[in-house]
């Protein structure tokens, strides 16, 4: 029989080497641009941060103002209209004022009132927004 050794035994192996001549001319521009993709990723999660970080803290200071207007209301604003309301009454009780003026001060003090109103739902709806981008309500110190 005429043939290799190898196919007269049955049996045989082969040993391959690789070699790298053409491994960084093609693997090169895909890297590169895996990275470009990679770092365009990481730039827009940086910018979303951003302006996430930017909406919270004008949230913040929305929560704070409305805050501020609402104790303001309740505590000066509100009991002041009152006390107009309450005087216009008197001086129209005891004939000193006309019931024009007990019109007038009641209207302000329902203007005032209303105001409270919406103060009152702004602070809700920032704190509804600052709960759905945070997670978490707004810490009792800025309250």
């Amino acid at each position: 029989m005429t043939g290799t050794p190898e196919s007269e035994a049955g049996y045989g192996f082969r040993v391959g080497v690789e070699l790298p001549l053409w491994r960084g001319s093609k693997q090169g521009p895909l890297i590169r641009a895996a990275e470009r993709e990679r770092a365009a990723a990481d730039a827009r999660v940086h910018e979303a941060e951003s302006r996430t970080k930017a909406a919270v803290r004008e949230l913040l200071a929305n929560w704070v103002r409305a805050e501020q207007q609402v104790t303001l209301h309740r505590e000066k604003i509100l009991p002041q209209s009152s006390a107009v309301v309450d005087a216009a009454r008197s001086a129209y009780a005891t004939d000193r004022g006309d019931f024009t003026s007990v019109l007038e001060a009641f209207r302000y003090y329902l203007e005032d009132r209303a105001h409270l109103a919406y103060q009152e739902a702004e602070r809700y709806k920032t704190w509804a927004r600052l709960v759905e981008l945070t997670g978490q309500e707004p810490m009792e110190e800025t309250k």
